[in-house]
């Protein structure tokens, strides 16, 4: 999957990501699970 960000979302989602020791791309796939189930949406598998 390809997205695009701007860039400032970027920068941000960087230093998240660094902050956490974490590549960008996890630190995505955190954030989006989290979003998810915020909004009710729990995983399949728990």
């Amino acid at each position: 999957m390809t997205i695009y960000l701007p860039e400032e979302l970027k920068d941000r989602l960087s230093a998240m990501a660094q902050q956490d020791k974490r590549s960008v791309t996890t630190m995505i796939e955190i954030l989006l699970l989290e979003a998810l189930e915020a909004r009710g949406n729990k995983r399949a598998n728990g």
